[in-house]
């Protein structure tokens, strides 16, 4: 099986089980310091070779799922910070 072909399987699986966790950055009031939102970063799962961004979303893009990432990645972020 070619890399192109396993990175589609990959992300497959990983659409699939919902399986991308979101952490929490904090944007600060650069005056004060304080918390003033919150963006959401997406990961593929931890120790996986999809784990960083720019290898999970590259895979979705190559495999034509990149519209099925994101939503879920929206449905990990809201379920996270509800959680």
């Amino acid at each position: 099986m070619d890399m192109q072909a396993l990175g589609a399987e990959s992300i497959g699986r990983i659409i699939d089980a919902g399986s991308v966790r979101s952490l929490f950055q904090p944007i600060v009031h650069l005056d004060s310091g304080d918390p003033v939102a919150f963006e959401a970063l997406s990961r593929g799962p931890e120790g996986s070779g999809l784990e960083h961004p720019d290898l999970l979303f590259g895979a979705a893009a190559e495999a034509g799922r990149l519209g099925e990432l994101d939503r879920t990645c929206a449905r990990s972020a809201i379920e996270a910070a509800h959680g």
